[in-house]
C-alpha cells in the first residue's frame, strides 16, 4: 500500500489531487494505508446482499472517513427483487431505493458514484497542462 499512496501524496503536493482515496481494500490494508497517508474515502463492493465489509464500514465511520460502496444496487448482477419487493411495497418505495437504504442501515455511507480516480487525475492533469 505504501508505494501507490506515496505516489498519490506526490500528486497532492503538485496540486493535481486534493484527497487520496483507496478502493478494493481489506480492513488490514485500510489500517496500513492510514499509517501512510490521510485517507479521504474507501470505495469497495458493498450492497444489501454483499455485507462482508460491514466491519470496514464501521471502522470508516469511527474514523470520520467516507465509505463509498460501488454497485450498491447490485451492478451487473442486480439485487434479487423477490425478497425486496414486499419491503418496497410496504414502504411505498422502489426496489433500488430499498437496496440503497440497505447499504448500511443506520450508518453514514455515500452511495454516489464518483469518477474513477485515474479519470479524475487525468482530467486534472490535462487541465493544468493547458
Amino acid at each position: 500500500m505504501a508505494e501507490p499512496l506515496e505516489a498519490l501524496l506526490a500528486l497532492r503536493e503538485e496540486g493535481l489531487i486534493r484527497h487520496p482515496g483507496i478502493s478494493n481494500v481489506t480492513a488490514e490494508e485500510f489500517a496500513e494505508a492510514r499509517g501512510v497517508a490521510p485517507i479521504a474515502c474507501v470505495q469497495n463492493l458493498h450492497n444489501v446482499s454483499r455485507r462482508e465489509d460491514d466491519p470496514l464500514v464501521d471502522a470508516c465511520a469511527e474514523a470520520g472517513i467516507a465509505y463509498v460502496p460501488f454497485f450498491p444496487v447490485g451492478g451487473f448482477q442486480p439485487v434479487t427483487a423477490r425478497r425486496l419487493d414486499p419491503v418496497a411495497a410496504r414502504r411505498g418505495a422502489t426496489v433500488p431505493q430499498v437496496a440503497l437504504r440497505g447499504c448500511r442501515p443506520g450508518r453514514r455511507t455515500s452511495c454516489s458514484s464518483p469518477a474513477p480516480a485515474h479519470r479524475t487525475i487525468w482530467r486534472r492533469t490535462s487541465r493544468r497542462a493547458r
